[in-house]
């Protein structure tokens, strides 16, 4: 449904911003099934990646306030949608998160498409 996909955008970018600051570049793609977010920031360690979608687990941020809610939250939203999230490193640092949505109605668990 439209609300969840503006919300599961909205939440992948403001994780971009918040993490990789206002200078970093993000590209969106879509390949092979799957739409890849990938940024510039200076990548994740393993026990970053291992925690990524825990809920209330955010990466340390000194005085941010922040939750640890966003990315739990959009993986939440694709799954919930009939897909699924992943993160991992990008090939030249960064981080990439890749997630895939039901494009065709026989992939959507209620028949219906983004």
């Amino acid at each position: 449904d439209e609300g969840r996909m503006h919300r599961l955008f909205g939440l992948l970018l403001d994780n971009v911003l918040h993490h990789a600051g206002a200078q970093a570049t993000a590209t969106l793609s879509f390949s092979e099934g799957s739409f890849l977010l990938a940024d510039d920031d200076p990548g994740l360690n393993d026990k970053a990646k291992g925690r990524a979608f825990v809920p209330f687990r955010p990466l340390p941020m000194p005085d941010s306030g922040r939750q640890g809610l966003g990315l739990s939250v959009a993986r939440a939203i694709c799954r919930h949608l009939g897909g699924d999230m992943t993160i991992a490193d990008g090939p030249a640092g960064g981080a990439v998160v890749t997630f895939q949505l039901p494009i065709r109605p026989e992939d959507a668990p209620d028949g219906q498409v983004m």
